[in-house]
């Protein structure tokens, strides 16, 4: 990803934010984010990429548009994943997903790990489809008041 691909990337964040998640975060908690702050949040995770981060995008056309987007450390850490829900399906997800743990493995690193929303039973089963499993951790952000569960997964170096 570059800094040409922030409108897309906010874009596309913003549309999985408030469609995929309209059923599972509160009103307060879609509204978190907006043009502006999700502009910020994704302005200010680009200036980070190269050191330890890594954020890679997946175009659904010749144009280049950004479909999707992921984030990945160097340590086995997906921080993010968001496939824009017109391009859910057609493999873009599992895409970026591979190119994370080809990553890791070439880094040595013995799992992938992820966090997700409990009730996002969608993106749990595409991540059990990709080999991810529950690790029995939880956790609760304060700003979306809704459960997570870690998955992992053990690479092969």
């Amino acid at each position: 990803a570059t800094r040409a691909d922030l409108p897309s990337i906010v874009s596309v964040f913003l549309r999985c934010w408030r469609l995929s998640y309209a059923d599972l975060l509160s009103e307060e908690a879609i509204a978190f984010y907006n043009e502006e702050s999700a502009g910020q949040l994704w302005a200010g995770l680009l200036n980070r990429v190269g050191s330890d981060e890594t954020i890679v995008v997946a175009g659904s056309d010749f144009a280049r548009q950004v479909a999707a987007v992921g984030r990945f450390d160097r340590g086995g850490y997906l921080a993010s994943l968001y496939v824009d829900p017109d391009a859910q399906g057609a493999g873009l997800g599992r895409l970026l997903l591979q190119y994370a743990e080809i990553s890791w493995s070439a880094m040595n690193v013995g799992f992938g790990r992820l966090w997700v929303f409990e009730g996002n039973h969608a993106a749990r089963s595409f991540y059990e489809r990709c080999g991810y499993q529950p690790s029995g951790l939880t956790r609760t952000e304060a700003n979306y008041l809704e459960p997570e569960i870690q998955m992992i997964k053990p690479l092969v170096g």
